[in-house]
This record gives C-alpha cells, structure tokens and sequence, in this order.
C-alpha cells in the first residue's frame, strides 16, 4: 500500500499507534490495517550483506521513509503478495481514482501511473485470484479482476472524490469513505425522483433555446452545458429540507443565472421575458440594473412537498464579489433566528471555474469560513466549471489540475461530477449537504461541463477555441442523452416525458404571447418581514440623547470588572478613571463611543464591531474586551448592564479588507435593527476593498432597492505619518455621493461621535455610514465632552459654528473658515493664541448629504462677511475640496461671495512621507487661512 497515500488519510501519530497494537496482537486492529501492516512489514525490510563478514543484515525501514521518499509511486517489490497487492490497489484507487474517473463530457481521462497495475506489480496472471476486500462493501472474496472493476464504478465514473490527502479528520475521512464505496444499485433512483430530475433539466435547457430562438444575440449568460444545475440544485435544496433545513442564501454570477431565478426560484417566465423586451416600471426607483445581476426570493417546494425559502442575492459583473457577502448575510440571519446549530439556514456559492481560480477574494473568503464571529457552519460550493474563462483556455486561468483546488486549503472533501449526468450530479450535491450538515464545514462539488456559445451569445467562441467547438457543436445535449437514456432503458414512460415537456413548452409561449400584448410583468419576490418597519428616506430630525441617569449607569458598569478577575493593572485604571471623567464633564472620545454602545444595548440593540485589533483598538483606546492575566480568560464589562439588555460581539478580524468588509456589509442586510460597523485599521487601508465599497456599498440600493446600515469607521488624519497612514480617501467616497445613498461624516467631539453612532439605529432609514474618525484626538486634552452634552434632548449636530456650536459675535465676523476633521483643533489654537476676533471657524460635521441649510442659516448671521474659506490638511485634488466648492458656489448664488481654498497643493501622493516637512506644511496651510 502507498504509505504516502496511508499518511494522508490519517495522521502519523494514529498510525503508529495502531502498528504498536498490531505488532502485540494482529487481530486487534481492523482488518484492512491487519493486511496493510502484513504487507507493509514486508515492504518495509531492508537485507544488507557485510562485505567483510559476509553476514546477512535484516532492518526495518521507519514509518517516516515511506512518507519523505514517496514511495508509492515505485513498482512494488516481486516478493509482494497478490493479497497485499490488493490493499495497494485499494489505496491508490481511493487517493487517485478520480484521475481516470468519466467526469469530464468533452475529454476522456487519461491512464494515471497510480492506477496502473503494473506499477503495483500486478500481473495478468493474477487476474483471477481471490483476494479479500477487507471492509469494502463487497463479498469477502473475489478475483482480483472484480475488485478492480468494483474500485473502478466506485471511485471513476461520472462522479468522483478527492478526500485522501485532503480530509484530516478521522470521522469526516470514514464518512467520505463510506458514502463512495456503495454497490451501483444502492445509488439508484426511485421512478418518481427521476422524472422530477427530468422535468428540472428540460426546463433548463428549453428556457434556454426558447430565449435563445426568440431573442436571438441578446445576453443571457446561458447555461447550456451544464444544464444539469438545475435538477442539482433542487436536489441540494430538497436534501437540506429533509435534514431540517428552513433557508437557502445562495450567491452566483451571471453565468446561468438566469436560468436559476426561473427554475429554481420560480421567477414567472413572463417578467424575465418583460425585462428582455425592454419594459420596466416607471415607478421604480433608482437605476436599476441588468436582468442577469438582480436577486429573487421565493418559497420553493421540494419533492417531497417541504417548503424552504430560497433567496438568491443581487451581484454584480465582479464574479465572486458576492461570496463573503453571503457568508455574512447568513451569519446575520443564524443570529436573528437563533439558529445556534447553525443547521437551518445555510449559505450556498455558485463559482465560475476560471473565476474562483484567479479572484483572490476566495481564499479569504475561505480562511474567514472556520473563524469565531464568522463561521457560517460551513457553505456549499458548486463549481460550474465550463471549461474555459471568456477566451482562456484552463491551462490559461490556472496552475492547478482542477479550479477545486483551492478548496484543499480548508481540508474539505471536493466531489467531481460530469455534467452530462444529472443523476450524478444530484448525487454529488445530496452527499454535499449532508457532509455540510453534519460537520458543519465548507463542502465543494465541482460540476465538469461546457459552454455552448461563446461568453456571451453574441461572441463566436471558435476565433479562439476552433478545435473544442467544433466538438461542442457536435457533442448531444444532457438533457437529450438523458431522455435517450431513461427511455431506452425503460425507466420512465415516453408519454410522461411527452407532458412534461408540452407543459413546459406551452407555459413559455403563453408567457411570451402574455409580454407582447404590451403588460410590463413584475415579479413580485417574497419580502423580508426583518425590514418591514423601515422605509427609503427618514428625513425628520431624530433625537439621539439619553438620559443622565441612564450614562451614570453605565459609567458606573463598565468602569470596573469582577474582584476575583486578574485583569492588567493598567486597564483596571483605565477602566476606573471613567467615573472621574464623567463627573469632570471631560468625557473623551473612546468613552463616549463606550457610552453610545451601552445605550443602544440598553435600548435592545445589538452592536458588532470588526476590524483588526478591534478589540483593543488600532491606537490602543477601547479595550471593549478585557483578558485575565492568570488565565486568559476574557470579560467584557459592556455585557454586564442590565438583565435584559442585548449583546455587543467585537471580533478581531483576520488580515484582509475586501472579504471582511463585505461580510459586515452581507450581515447588515439581514440585521437592520443592530449597529454594524466594520473598522480599517488605519483609513488609508479601505482601498484594498475598494470593489465592494463601488460595487455594494455605494450603489447597491439604487440597482437593486437594497438598504445598509453599515458604519465604516476610518482612522483619517494628517500627523506627519507619512501617505500610507494619513488618509482615507475622502475624495473618493464624496465623488460617489448622489440620491442619498449614503452618509460621510468627520465629527470632532465625543458627543457627536456619539450622536452619529446612535443616529444609525434611531433612523427609520438605513443608510451606510462612512465615517473618517481620529488618532491625535483620541487623547487631545481640549477634545472632551460634557455630560449634557450627551442628554435626552440632544441632536447629532451636522454643522458646528464656533466653538461652542454658536458664533459668539456673527455680526463682526468679516471671514468665515469652514473646515472637517481634526484639523479645527490646529486652526482654533492659532485663533486664540493671535487673538483674532473678526474670524470664525465653522466645522462640516456632515459632509454628505451636504448641510445646506444650516450653512445659510449661518452666514445669514454674519452681516459684515466678505470673505469665506475652506481650508483643508489634504492635497487640493483629493479631500473634500473638489465636492464642496461647487457646492458653496451654489449656495452664495446671487450674492458677493466666493469660496477659496486654502491647503496643500495637489499631488499624486496623499502627502510626504518626510515629518518635518509636513510640520513646515501644515503651519503654513494654517497661517494662510487666516492671513491669505
């Protein structure tokens, strides 16, 4: 037997175990180990003759060698058994079965060496001898031959496995083992499951060639090829309804995405025809979005009449974007509906084979997948592998002999399966989910088809692949070798399939006859009762003060944790001096945000919050999670309020922005009643998930009627750190402000951060909050808050003038200088310090919307104004300038007024790297500003 291929099935540590056990009694271990270590002693011993002496030398080679040397993949020594033989074969087929197996339609497998028989020393002579089949599920003894031939229906037909080498976990490896190595007749279908098999990939295929006959060069993406999708996906919902599954969140590209709204989640026919007919509702508001990007719900019934809701969510072209969305929708949904299993609701990706090849995003989407605050309980991956990417080719897209590859990394068992089989391949995704369901990890099946068109229907796919098309075009359809296949063989009545098909036929015309009288059809979608108390624009004022009892109260919590909890020195301080600083009226900025959490959480709402080092905070200013120093054991004081109050989660996140941030976005959609806020280590990071922030974030309600209420937090200043640690971008999410789709705030007090916090929740909208906060104001003295400042009548304020929120004498003000962020703090020091009394600061609070109204309201104020200014610490092309100058220009229409700008030039790079340098900047930007 290969011991590489015994090493990867169990881990070193067990096998020795086991070899000791045999060496004291061979009956005491299993009777494949009992043979294999028969066999393996002999391959293990090692004869050396003594030149000098003579003498014959026997040693035992270490379990190690075989391992390290890969010694498996020599011929195997004459002196082995046809017995051992057998156990070799056995081995190889279960590693390397899948190299030979039929599940590629267009290609047929090539001989593997590791399958050869004579590599393993195998003779013809030997065919016929009887060997033990040890605890496969076949007779006790037979010809060599047949067990060969019974491996070969086991491990190389239409559907095949890779788990040796891959699964490391005992149970799991057995459970893979035993769900493959079944006879063929228990892997039959009952009558009434195969002609529900065959109504799901008829429809399939002629809702593809009817949209392909009556809209002929229109995009569909089709799905021809691997229509067996289809009758597999149904399977996989059915099997997840028998297991006691309630919800399927399921997530693709455009690739057959079509296909899957209309036969699997029922979207009619005729609004699918409506969209490809150009019609749409005037009523609907926002841009929209192409038909083969938009999502759908339902309420789909299984073959057994169990109905589970199925939902598939919007994506755009950027192929696996959607991935950790889903993983985090799902998170959302197990925690609304306390599904601690994580057994009822289960999240399903749909991947491109050349796509989950070349997009990062999924191994971090996979590394995500077993992490505390992420788990899932593992998703069900399909791989509809067509073979080609756009014009590539495979060896063009990959370096790896399968697009599954990848999955290896996660451990999980990876099912191959021809798509030209569907019964296959609803086998493959049944063993899927029960793997899914009873292991609670990530699970692949990797469906083999092809693509009959080009990319798109109106490419020509032989320009590039002549050779391969030529053989497609000729190559019979599944669906046709399907109905060829059970009607020769007498499994299914012609007139049955006769029914089937005229009424799916007749179905599709009526619809289209339906669309051409002129009806816009649209599809009405299940809605989601988690968002029925929301509504698109809350435009009232909403007071986000509490009462001073209630911050009294939680001062005094989460100022202390249990006397017999061993916590650093230093927090216990840090935690203690929140009383002091709540009677001084000094409330900083890390406490106000401690404050905000515990009112919502008070008030029955949830709070996450991830990011990396979001636990203790980037700057080393939260410590939301305390650890005891003896034993590690962690207390998070802001979960000790009250009885009935509900529950903050800080995770720490793993090293990525683009998978993380779109989990927390997918876990906003499905928990609008809960603060979600997902926090860059330092702003300037948030380009790394610039795809999800264009694609999701900000876009994503008007094409698809989806709202958000997800806050980015995003450290933002300059402080001489050079142009990696000092901006978050915020040209980049203002040029991206339109219809209210999103909120960018930079506030500079505690109480208004707090205010902003809790303004998400008390909204009866849900908009994303993109909020740039501090570093140097974290621990600025002159950066604190008053307790009434926090009070039950207090408002976010979107605009503060002056000091104090009021202009102390606005009719001797001859300039005005707006500015955001943490650089008031630097202008207001240079005000009082020269003693300038005829020039006011007014800090943007909220950038967008843009606070029109209450700037008017205050220059009205000011009488004797002549001059106004923005003065801002970014170069001139990036920060808020460009955004707020046509903005100001509209707004001093008809008046003498003029907005200008003061600040630093413009450059390719957010600012220099050299600190002296930045200090001689940001003195001169903020001289200028009063003496320009």
């Amino acid at each position: 037997m290969s011991s590489n291929s015994f090493f990867n099935q169990m881990n070193q540590a067990y096998l020795e175990e086991r070899y000791e056990s045999f060496k004291k009694d061979p009956d005491s271990v299993d009777a494949s180990l009992k043979y294999f270590f028969l066999g393996f002693d002999a391959a293990r011993e090692e004869i050396t003759v003594d030149k000098s002496s003579g003498e014959v030398r026997r040693s035992m080679m270490p379990l190690e060698f075989f391992a390290e040397k890969n010694y498996h993949q020599t011929t195997f020594r004459e002196s082995d058994t046809v017995q051992e033989i057998a156990f070799q074969i056995i081995a190889a087929y279960r590693e390397h079965g899948h190299l030979e197996a039929k599940i590629n339609p267009l290609v047929d497998p090539e001989p593997s060496k590791f399958l050869n028989n004579n590599t393993h020393g195998l003779l013809e002579s030997d065919m016929d001898t009887q060997v033990s089949t040890a605890n496969l599920p076949l007779p006790e003894k037979m010809p060599i031959k047949d067990l060969i031939a019974a491996l070969r229906a086991m491990y190389c037909d239409t559907i095949a496995v890779e788990y040796v080498g891959v699964v490391q976990e005992v149970d799991e490896f057995n459970w893979v083992k035993e769900q493959i190595e079944v006879s063929k007749a228990d892997t039959q279908i009952d009558p009434s499951e195969r002609e529900w098999i065959y109504k799901n990939i008829y429809k399939a295929a002629a809702f593809e060639q009817f949209l392909h006959k009556k809209f002929v060069g229109q995009k569909r993406f089709s799905l021809e090829g691997l229509d067996s999708m289809i009758p597999a996906l149904h399977g996989l919902v059915d099997e997840f309804a028998k297991l006691g599954g309630t919800e399927v969140v399921l997530g693709m590209a455009h690739r057959g995405r079509l296909n899957v709204l209309a036969n699997l989640l029922h979207k009619p026919y005729s609004s699918i025809i409506s969209e490809f007919l150009g019609n749409h509702s005037k009523q609907i508001k926002g841009d929209g979005d192409v038909k083969y990007h938009l999502g759908y719900t339902q309420d789909v019934t299984t073959l057994d009449g169990r109905v589970t809701h199925v939902s598939l969510n919007p994506n755009p072209s950027h192929l696996e974007l959607v991935n950790p969305v889903i993983q985090g929708r799902v998170y959302s949904r197990q925690k609304l509906t306390s599904d601690i299993e994580k057994d009822k609701i289960v999240s399903v990706i749909i991947h491109g084979d050349a796509a989950v090849s070349g997009q990062g995003i999924n191994m971090e989407m996979l590394q995500l997948s077993q992490l505390k605050g992420y788990a899932v309980g593992g998703t069900i991956h399909i791989i509809a592998d067509n073979q080609i990417g756009f014009t590539a080719f495979s060896k063009e897209s990959r370096s790896t002999r399968y697009p599954s590859d990848l999955f290896q990394m996660v451990h999980c068992p990876i099912f191959h399966a021809n798509a030209d089989d569907p019964e296959a391949c609803v086998r493959a995704l049944r063993l899927a989910v029960k793997y899914r369901m009873k292991f609670k990890k990530d699970v692949v099946v990797h469906l083999v088809g092809y693509r009959r068109y080009g990319h798109n229907e109106g490419d020509e796919p032989s320009f590039t692949q002549p050779l391969m098309y030529k053989d497609i075009k000729a190559h019979t359809t599944a669906q046709r070798m399907y109905k060829k296949h059970i009607v020769d063989s007498q499994l299914l009545e012609k007139s049955k399939i006769d029914e089937i098909e005229k009424i799916v036929d007749t179905q599709l015309e009526n619809d289209y006859e339906r669309v051409q009288s002129n009806q816009t059809i649209i599809a009405n979608t299940k809605e989601d009762e988690t968002w029925q108390d929301y509504i698109d624009e809350d435009k009232e004022t909403r007071i986000t003060g509490v009462s001073i009892d209630l911050l009294k109260q939680i001062t005094e919590l989460v100022s202390k944790h249990p006397s017999d909890f061993n916590a650093n020195k230093k927090i216990t301080k840090f935690l203690a001096q929140r009383v002091k600083l709540f009677e001084e009226d000094k409330i900083d900025w890390a406490f106000a945000e401690t404050l905000a959490f515990g009112s919502l959480l008070v008030q029955k709402h949830n709070v996450r919050l991830s990011g990396q080092d979001s636990r203790r905070g980037t700057f080393t200013q939260r410590h939301q999670v305390v650890y005891d120093s003896k034993s590690g054991e962690e207390y998070i004081p802001i979960n000790h309020l009250s009885d009935d109050q509900k529950t903050i989660c800080v995770f720490n996140s793993m090293l990525s922005e683009l998978a993380v941030l779109g989990f927390e976005y997918g876990f906003s959609l499905s928990n609008p009643n809960a603060l979600n806020i997902w926090e860059a280590q330092f702003g300037d990071f948030v380009n790394g998930a610039q795809a999800m922030i264009d694609q999701f974030i900000v876009s994503a309600e008007s094409k698809w009627k989806t709202q958000s209420g997800l806050v980015m937090m995003l450290p933002h200043g300059y402080e001489g750190q050079g142009p990696e640690h000092s901006s978050a971008r915020l040209e980049r999410f203002l040029q991206q402000c339109a219809d209210y789709n999103m909120r960018v705030c930079n506030t500079t007090t505690p109480a208004n951060y707090f205010h902003v916090l809790r303004r998400q929740v008390v909204k009866r909208d849900r908009k994303p909050l993109i909020l740039m906060t501090p570093k140097v104001l974290l621990r600025l003295k002159a950066c604190t808050s008053t307790k009434d400042d926090f009070s039950e009548d207090k408002i976010f304020l979107k605009i503060i003038a002056g000091e104090k929120g009021q202009l102390k004498s606005p009719k001797s003000l001859t300039r005005l200088i707006f500015c955001s962020g943490k650089l008031y703090y630097e202008l207001a020091d240079y005000l009082t310090k020269n003693d300038i009394k005829d020039i006011e600061i007014v800090r943007l609070e909220q950038l967008y919307p843009f606070p029109d109204d209450v700037i008017s309201e205050v220059i009205k104020t000011c009488t004797s104004l002549k001059e106004v200014y923005w003065v801002q610490e970014e170069r001139k092309n990036m920060g808020a300038w460009t955004f707020v100058e046509p903005r100001f220009t509209e707004l001093f229409e008809g008046s003498d007024l003029k907005i200008k700008y003061v600040g630093r030039t413009e450059g390719s790079s957010p600012c220099t790297g050299y600190a002296k340098v930045h200090k001689e900047q940001q003195a001169q930007l903020i001289a200028e500003a009063f003496t320009k």
